[in-house]
């Protein structure tokens, strides 16, 4: 019974540490494309600094709440960190690549042809391009454990 509550305070950290990442993406999306649109009004010019801003802050918010949570937990080194990310980092890279920010720049893109504003838009397609990227990423976390006996 142990092990069940075990586990599932180790998924609930690494989803958290996503989520985490995923403000982050949203803050950056909103902040950035913001700016852009102040000096364009292009939509794949919006829509691409949406993605870089996104991108961004994610990756600092990921990185930071990841250190946070293992140096709370006592289990913070180097090492494990890199070890870790080894693991995680090359399937998140292609979601990422091929899922999440395809959909957060064409959805986007459609959205502000659609005359929707710019927040909604971005927001929404970011809602929709995360859902997908956390359900592929837990598949791949609970795949690496069982096959493997990798725990992330």
């Amino acid at each position: 019974m142990f092990k069940f509550f075990k586990e599932r305070k180790m998924a609930w950290n690494f989803n958290k540490e996503i989520l985490a990442g995923e403000i982050g993406a949203i803050a950056g999306a909103q902040i950035v494309s913001h700016l852009f649109s102040k000096f364009n009004s292009s939509p794949k010019i919006i829509s691409l600094s949406a993605v870089l801003g996104a991108l961004t802050f994610a990756s600092f918010l990921f990185l930071g709440t990841r250190i946070y949570d293992q140096r709370n937990h006592n289990i913070f080194s180097v090492k494990k960190t890199a070890k870790d990310i080894g693991y995680y980092t090359p399937f998140a890279l292609l979601l990422t690549l091929t899922i999440y920010y395809p959909v957060l720049f064409f959805m986007s893109k459609h959205l502000l042809k659609l005359n929707l504003n710019l927040f909604p838009s971005v927001l929404f397609s970011q809602l929709i391009a995360f859902t997908l990227f956390l359900t592929f990423i837990n598949i791949y976390r609970l795949s690496i454990r069982r096959f493997f006996g990798i725990v992330l």
